[in-house]
């Protein structure tokens, strides 16, 4: 359940992703979800 929890999250992340012009900043807050898998 957790799990799920935390990947619609990184999905409506990555959705985000196009209107974020800060990439690097973005790449950098979301790294420690990406390390899990």
């Amino acid at each position: 359940m957790i799990n799920s929890k935390i990947l619609n999250e990184i999905i409506k992340d990555i959705k985000n992703v196009f209107k974020i012009r800060d990439k690097k900043k973005f790449v950098l807050e979301n790294l420690p979800y990406l390390l899990f898998f």
